[in-house]
Parts: structure tokens; sequence; C-alpha cells
């Protein structure tokens, strides 16, 4: 099991003891801001756990094909590699990255 669930799943835990015990008590032990924000955590990380990072797009250089690319203050792309600026291809996903790597090399 990755770390990541058992987070997860401590947290949900201690969410339902807190909102049970905020519920039967006459007064919330517990913060109830402190019991929101829990949730709202849980929910975000529930939708991270969602997201499928394989089929994002993918930024590579068009010279070196480095994934090493970073934005500056004036949204130029720059190569952390090669250097070169604003000579990136965007591929749909890393699968087709991966590809177009390997034709590139042979």
């Amino acid at each position: 099991m990755k770390k990541t669930n058992i987070l997860l799943n401590h947290l949900i835990d201690l969410w339902k003891f807190m909102s049970y015990h905020n519920v039967m008590a006459p007064f919330p032990p517990y913060d109830t801001e402190y019991v929101e924000e829990l949730k709202s955590k849980i929910l975000d990380m529930q939708e991270d756990e969602k997201t499928n990072y394989d089929e994002l797009p993918v930024a590579a250089c068009k010279y070196c094909n480095s994934l090493h690319i970073e934005v500056d203050d004036l949204n130029n792309d720059i190569c952390m590699r090669c250097g070169s600026i604003n000579e990136v291809e965007i591929h749909n996903n890393i699968e087709e990255y991966l590809k177009a790597k390997k034709e590139r090399e042979n």
C-alpha cells in the first residue's frame, strides 16, 4: 500500500471520529473549522489520486528532447539542458513522447 493511501485512510478515520463526537456531544469537543478543513483536505487528496498523469500533455525540447523545460518571467520556454529558447514540442501524452524519443535515437 502506498504512503498516500495509508495517510488518506488515517485522515478519513480521524475525520469520522471527530465528526461523530462533535455530533453526539452537547457541545463540539473538536473545533468545527478544523473538522471541515480536514474534510476538504481529504477531498483534495482523493481528487489528486484520480489524476492520471500519464495522459497529460508533455513539453520537450526540439533539439535535445529533454523534459527539463522552465518558463521565465517573460513566458519564454527555456530548455535547461541545451539552453534553447521557445523551441518546444508538445506531445499529447508521455507514451507519444517516449515513442518520438525512441524514433529519434534510431
